[in-house]
Order: C-alpha cells, then sequence, then structure tokens
C-alpha cells in the first residue's frame, strides 16, 4: 500500500514540475536536462561543446533560454513518407519537363 501511495505522490510531482518548466523563461542547468530528458553528464558535454544554446552570466551557473532550447529540439526535422513522395513525384514532373523542352529545340 505504501509503495502505491508512493508512486501516486511520485506521478503528481512530475506533472507539477512538467508544469511549472513549461511556464518558465528560463532555466537552470539541472532544469534543462530534466526539460529535454538527457542526463546532466550529456548536458554538461552538450554545453562543453557549445552544440546547445545556454547563458554564462556569472562564469559558473547555467541558464537557458526555453525557447531557445525549444528551437533547439526542432532542429533537423525527419521528413514523413508522404512528404517524400511528394518531392519525388516533383522532382519527376520537373524532369519530364525539361526533357520535352529539349526533345523541341
Amino acid at each position: 500500500m505504501s509503495t502505491l501511495i508512493d508512486s501516486g505522490l511520485k506521478e503528481q510531482l512530475d506533472r507539477i514540475e512538467t508544469s511549472i518548466l513549461s511556464k518558465k523563461d528560463v532555466l537552470t542547468f539541472v532544469e534543462f536536462c530534466n526539460y529535454v530528458g538527457i542526463g546532466e553528464s550529456y548536458g554538461y558535454r552538450l554545453t562543453s561543446q557549445k552544440q546547445v544554446p545556454h547563458y554564462n552570466p556569472r562564469g559558473k551557473q547555467l541558464y537557458f533560454n526555453r525557447a531557445e532550447i525549444d528551437e533547439w529540439l526542432m532542429q533537423n526535422p525527419v521528413k514523413t513518407a508522404t512528404q517524400i513522395a511528394e518531392e519525388v513525384k516533383q522532382y519527376d514532373q520537373h524532369r519530364q519537363k525539361g526533357k520535352t523542352s529539349h526533345g523541341r529545340a
């Protein structure tokens, strides 16, 4: 019974933390790692390699702009199969037009 209560409280705390993080504009390092869903060691690697936008105003504590992190997370979108098929179709149509115009010249 105690374990069931503990897991229920943990779920509620996780939801509250997620809600709070979604409303903050500036995140600390730990909040950034939780928000992105990565471990702290990987977070340190990203910041030391300057792979993620961050701020270091006093030379010690790292801060992150949530909007910039959201943009960073949405980099390199993967196209859907439908999008790829549409691009192939457009490419083929463009190629066919090029062949017919060259044949008339």
